[in-house]
């Protein structure tokens, strides 16, 4: 799909280690650039190894090298950050994860502007920020389900939701959440009673309890 719709003058930003990377040749070859996290497994050629700054250093850049990319056409700039652990979930299951790999054309040697490694790791973090958008829009917001497929439609579903969400968090001071909204909407269907959404929305917060048990699983597995 991507591929499909490539346009000049427009950096891409994801998430997949993508097998065929030949889709990098494509974006490079159009006049586009990329910032892609890399497989796990990726398979490379070390050509030019880089100096880092002391503001790559600080934002947790560990290396920055020129590479070629066993697939792809053209020589790519391998970045590697170092992040905070966390688990990294597969079909097979977790895999605990402290660096991440990142591959981009954003380099004077591969015909591309110059650009410094911490704004390349800055760059793919604002696409989490943009994951978790779009994620807060199907689930907190239900646009996983559209009522009306006309754009008017579609407008007073998100309003609806937004203003609900917005009454939530200034009457209970309260991040909104999933069961929150739900519970709304069956009392504006009259399927639940004040009680209730005010029994939902006094719930206590146990997201501290949940955070302590995160801090004990990393201790347990040596980080």
């Amino acid at each position: 799909m991507l591929r499909a719709n490539l346009e000049p003058g427009r950096c891409y930003v994801g998430d997949g280690g993508y097998a065929d990377r030949s889709l990098f040749d494509d974006i490079n070859d159009i006049g586009s650039s990329y910032v892609i996290r890399a497989a796990d497994n990726s398979v490379f050629e070390v050509v030019e190894e880089r100096l880092l700054s002391q503001e790559a250093l600080d934002a947790g850049i560990v290396r920055d090298v020129l590479v070629r990319l066993e697939g792809a056409g053209h020589l790519v700039r391998r970045i590697e950050v170092q992040v905070q652990p966390h688990i990294r979930r597969f079909r097979n299951g977790g895999k605990p994860i402290d660096l991440i790999a990142l591959t981009t054309n954003l380099d004077p040697a591969l015909g591309c502007q110059e650009l410094a490694a911490e704004l390349i790791a800055l760059i793919y973090l604002q696409r989490y920020s943009v994951e978790l958008f779009f994620r807060a829009f199907k689930q907190l917001l239900g646009m996983r389900h559209l009522l009306n497929q006309r754009s008017e439609g579609i407008d007073i579903q998100i309003y609806c939701t937004v203003i609900s969400c917005l009454l939530i968090q200034i009457i209970s001071g309260k991040k909104p959440n999933k069961a929150m909204r739900t519970m709304v909407g069956f009392h504006l269907m009259g399927w639940a009673s004040e009680e209730d959404v005010l029994r939902e929305l006094n719930k206590p917060d146990n997201r501290g309890v949940q955070l302590r048990a995160r801090e004990e699983l990393w201790k347990k597995l040596g980080f």
